[in-house]
């Protein structure tokens, strides 16, 4: 199977963001993960990643 141009592709940065994202859950939240509607899960990896 081809995958066309279009498909998204995550650079490193971002698969960090997104173990650093699992991480913060985990870490902060391990009973349930409660995000607000309004919170944007992209803002929300943008966030950890400017932290860094």
């Amino acid at each position: 199977m081809k995958k066309d141009k279009e498909s998204i592709v995550l650079d490193l940065k971002e698969a960090q963001g997104l173990v650093d994202l699992c991480r913060y859950l985990l870490t902060y939240s391990p009973d349930r993960v409660y995000l607000p509607d309004e919170y944007d899960i992209f803002t929300m990896l943008e966030d950890i990643l400017n932290e860094r």
